[in-house]
């Protein structure tokens, strides 16, 4: 039997990233987020193991490109 990950409520996921529900649906709608599941008509979740999966990706990203100084 498969272990069913918990799940995250958006305003979590909203106090953990850091930004407004506006921004988190269009990080969904550009495929840049993972689209939540419909919990009720008016309640959605993620997977924890989604989310934690999107977070070792921006790490990955993060650590793989360089950081560019800025010229002043």
């Amino acid at each position: 039997m498969n272990a069913v990950s918990p799940l995250v409520m958006k305003s979590k996921i909203l106090e953990i990233i850091g930004i407004s529900d506006g921004n988190l649906r269009a990080k969904i709608a550009r495929g840049e987020f993972p689209r939540p599941i419909q919990i009720s008509p008016r309640r959605v979740g993620w997977l924890e193991s989604d989310v934690t999966a999107w977070f070792a990706e921006q790490a990955a990203k993060r650590t793989a490109s360089p950081i560019v100084a800025s010229k002043k």
